[in-house]
Formats: structure tokens, C-alpha cells, sequence
């Protein structure tokens, strides 16, 4: 049995954490090793962990870390400390809800398909609907849909990913200088598309998601303040990065001229505001 390390960043969110770490604990799969990025919790949510999960790992944040900075964190830890290239890797968000054999299936999907990463299927945990299992971005009308097909399937959230060490040290670090919180997940996929793996949906493997607590990256009308938020999926230096990293050259300069049109326009309904 291989090792599995998990990578899960959290942030005052104890009792959904605490949920997690219940479902962790009860899993079939046994050869697995946490490793919790706290980024400046406090509300025990670090002592709750190791209350429960005592072997694991605590790397410590104050607060600025994000989720770009929190995977950054846990990559970097697997470098140093990992035993075998071949072992497996988790990065998952603490909202998820998954059964008794999801590392179990997790790790069989992905020790039996070499060069790919393995996304599972999302289910709302409000609705019980199908949110999808993977991402494909049209660069030409940017814009991001969920979707199940395999052929279409070009980036993922990070709700649940499983990657081998070997392929997580080729795809490389996350940029949490340039990129963050919202669309690392994004980027980091798409750069492993890049480098030839592939984001391969288990049918097999299913999570439910916190809808209320994970917010969808497009979709809403923004006020200008978000765009300046770090927390907010219409950060707009993340976009302007996130395009200028991957965007192909033929819709580079469109994609830019429209996310600061949309900061601009949100610029001016507010200098209106005021007149």
C-alpha cells in the first residue's frame, strides 16, 4: 500500500474541518499522511486536528498565506520529506463530504493511470446536484464551464486532486505571488495540461461541496472593491497574471482589455455615485 500524502489547507473554519477529519478517520485506506496548513487559525482549529489525527504535519501561517501560499507550503514540505516519487498525492479543501472509500478509490484510480491526474466528481451538498468534474476554459469568450467530458476538460478546482509526487515536481510550484487565492487551482491544472498530464474524472469518486462556503470564480456583477480584494474570485491582479501566464497570444490582449474594462466600468458607477 502507497503512501498518500494529503495536502489541506484551512483557516477558522473548525467545525467544518472538524467533519472532514471525522471522514478521514474512518477510511478503509490507512497508509496516509496529513498535512495540515493553518494559516493563522484561531479558533483551535490546529488543536482539534491533532486531538484526532496525532501523526500529522502542521505547517503554521499568519494569516497571508491564501490558498496559493497554503499549496505552495505543502508542495514544498513533499519535496523535502517525500520517500518514494511514486507515492500519492491529495490537495483537497476541508468543505468536501466524501465516503468510507474515497482514498481508497482515489488511490486505485490513480497507482492504476500513469500521467494523469485524477478529479472527482462534485455534488452540491444544498441541491444533490452535479456540479462536474473538471473545468473547460474558452479563452476566446473567457469564460469557465463545469463539465464531465474528458475531451473538453482542461483545468479543475481543487476540491479533491489526486497526482503522483513524480508528476506534482514536474508540474512545479504555485505562484502565490502573482496568483494568490482564486485561480490557483486554475492555473496550476492548466500548467500540468501543458506539461502532458491529463485530468482524467472518476465516476467512481465522489464528493459533496459546501456551496455556501466555495464561491464559483465567474458569474456575478462586482462592485469595485472586489476587484481589489485578494479574497475575491475578480481579484483583478490574479486575472491579469493568470492571462499573461497562460492565455494562448492570439486572445491575450482581448482577455486583458476585458477584465480592466470591467474594473473600469465598475470605476466609473461608482465615481457616478458621487457627481
Amino acid at each position: 500500500m502507497r503512501k498518500l500524502y494529503i495536502i489541506l489547507p484551512v483557516h477558522n473554519r473548525k467545525s467544518i474541518t472538524q467533519e472532514f477529519v471525522r471522514l478521514l478517520k474512518v477510511q478503509t485506506y490507512s497508509n496516509y499522511h496529513l498535512i495540515l496548513i493553518d494559516d493563522g487559525s484561531g479558533d483551535g482549529t490546529e488543536e482539534m486536528v491533532r486531538s484526532h489525527i496525532p501523526s500529522l504535519t502542521v505547517i503554521k501561517g499568519k494569516g497571508d498565506w491564501f490558498w496559493g501560499g497554503s499549496i505552495y507550503q505543502g508542495i514544498k514540505y513533499i519535496k523535502l520529506n517525500h520517500s518514494d516519487l511514486a507515492d500519492g498525492v491529495l490537495i483537497a479543501n476541508d468543505d468536501i463530504i466524501f465516503d468510507h472509500e474515497f482514498l481508497e478509490k482515489g488511490a486505485k484510480a490513480l497507482f492504476s493511470k500513469g500521467g494523469n491526474i485524477i478529479v472527482a466528481s462534485c455534488y452540491s451538498q444544498q441541491t444533490g446536484r452535479l456540479l462536474g468534474s473538471g473545468v473547460h476554459a474558452d479563452w476566446r469568450n473567457l469564460t469557465f464551464i463545469a463539465s464531465n467530458e474528458p475531451d473538453k476538460i482542461n483545468c479543475a478546482t481543487t476540491n479533491a486532486l489526486f497526482v503522483t509526487v513524480r508528476d506534482l515536481l514536474q508540474i512545479g510550484d504555485i505562484h502565490p505571488k502573482l496568483i494568490p487565492h482564486y485561480l490557483s487551482d486554475f492555473e496550476f491544472t492548466m500548467r500540468a495540461c501543458k506539461k502532458g498530464l491529463k485530468l482524467v474524472p472518476e465516476p467512481s469518486l465522489t464528493v459533496f461541496v459546501n456551496e455556501t462556503t466555495t464561491r464559483n470564480i465567474t458569474g456575478r456583477v462586482s462592485g469595485l472593491f472586489d476587484y481589489f480584494n485578494i479574497r475575491s474570485p475578480e481579484y483583478i491582479v490574479s486575472w491579469t497574471f493568470f492571462i499573461l501566464m497562460l492565455c494562448p497570444a492570439r486572445y491575450k490582449y482581448l482577455n486583458l482589455c476585458r477584465i480592466w474594462y470591467q474594473v473600469l466600468t465598475a470605476a466609473r458607477r461608482k465615481a457616478d455615485r458621487f457627481l
